[in-house]
Order: structure tokens, then C-alpha cells, then sequence
């Protein structure tokens, strides 16, 4: 298999819009409703069967990895897989192409509260295992977060006692127990369960 050198020339010409791109989808598509999966761009390859010692028909999976060495804090990943796809019997002699689309989210990396940012710095393209036809790009301007993970309370209210209730509609406990050293909800279900209440809770300070 022999991967068609045009993709290298095609990328030169085209991720030179790499910034406008990542704005646009970001500001558009990514921020306003959440579409982390809309596209970053396409790639073209073209693909050769020249034969060799082989005759037959072959198959071909096409691979597309990402990398950065300054991109967002420590450590790096080596690369991240960015797209894929595959190419079905293709003759001997014959050439043909695979269009693979890199997401937005796959330039993306987890930052210390699990958000996904694209972080402004200098990444490499390229193509199979042995990074095949690398080209390389910079992302500048301000990190953009483009998902965002709940996150905890910062000073969440301190329990201070588990409620057991004999139903659904009692407005008071039924029964508590003050001052539990582990207020978990399996521990407060637990306890409710083994003094014959239906329901448990907990209950803050005030």
C-alpha cells in the first residue's frame, strides 16, 4: 500500500484557516450547543495497491493521529487517535480515496477538573502507526473550553445526623440517630432498613 503524497501538499494549503476554523466551531457550534463532535476538517487519502509480491485484492484501515508537545500542562500523550477508516478491496493497480473527518473534540485535552480545552500550541497530523506524512500546525489565542463535567461543591453542608421515615408524604423523622461518625447514604439506608423504616435521609446542621 502506498499512501498518495497529496495529502501533505492539500494540508500545507489548507490548515493555514486552522485558527479560523477552531473559532468558528467553538463559538458556533461547540459553546452554543454543545456539538464537541462537529468537524475540525477533512483530510483525503489516496490509496494504492501497486502489488509487489502480492496479486490480490486488499483492504486498507486508515488511521489518523494527533500530537503536541506544548499544548496544554504535563505530561503529553505520544498521540491520540483522531479518525479512522477503511478502505475494502482495493484491485491491484488501482488508487483510491478515503476521506477521513477530524472532530473538534479529538484536538481537545482533559484539564485538571475533567473539562475538555483546546489549548493554544504547535501540533503534528499524521497518518498510521509510523506517522506517516507528518504535518505540523499551530493553534493560537486563548484556550477554549468546549465541555464542561460537574463539579462537587467546593464547602458542601456537614451532616450532622441520619432521618429514617416510615413513608413518603411524613413532613418529620420517624427516628435518628445523632452525630453519625459516617453519614453515607448506604450506611443511612442500612441503619433505616434494620429499624423497619421504609425510607432514609439525611439531614444538614440547621
Amino acid at each position: 500500500m502506498v499512501l498518495g503524497a497529496g495529502i501533505a501538499l492539500w494540508l500545507r494549503a489548507t490548515l493555514h484557516r486552522v485558527q479560523r476554523i477552531v473559532v468558528q466551531s467553538c463559538t458556533i457550534a461547540v459553546l452554543h450547543f454543545g456539538n464537541y463532535r462537529s468537524p475540525f476538517t477533512t483530510i483525503d487519502l489516496d490509496v494504492s495497491n501497486n502489488g509487489g509480491k502480492s496479486t490480490v485484492i486488499s483492504d486498507y484501515v486508515a488511521l489518523a493521529f494527533l500530537s503536541s508537545t506544548d499544548a496544554g500542562s504535563e505530561p503529553y500523550p505520544l498521540r491520540s487517535l483522531a479518525a479512522y477508516g477503511r478502505l475494502s478491496s482495493i484491485q491491484v493497480g488501482e488508487t483510491t480515496t478515503i476521506s477521513l473527518t477530524i472532530p473538534i473534540s479529538s484536538i481537545a485535552r482533559s484539564d485538571v477538573n475533567g473539562h475538555q480545552v483546546i489549548y493554544p500550541g504547535n501540533y503534528t497530523l499524521s497518518v498510521d502507526i509510523d506517522g506517516k506524512i507528518p504535518v505540523s500546525f499551530a493553534l493560537t489565542g486563548d484556550a477554549a473550553t468546549i465541555d464542561m463535567v460537574p463539579e462537587p461543591p467546593i464547602s458542601p453542608v456537614p451532616l450532622a445526623y441520619v432521618a429514617c421515615y416510615s413513608g413518603a408524604t411524613n413532613s418529620t423523622a420517624a427516628g435518628t440517630v445523632s452525630q453519625l461518625a459516617d453519614n453515607s447514604p448506604q450506611i443511612c439506608a442500612d441503619y433505616c432498613n434494620a429499624s423497619g423504616y421504609k425510607l432514609s435521609g439525611t439531614q444538614d446542621q440547621t
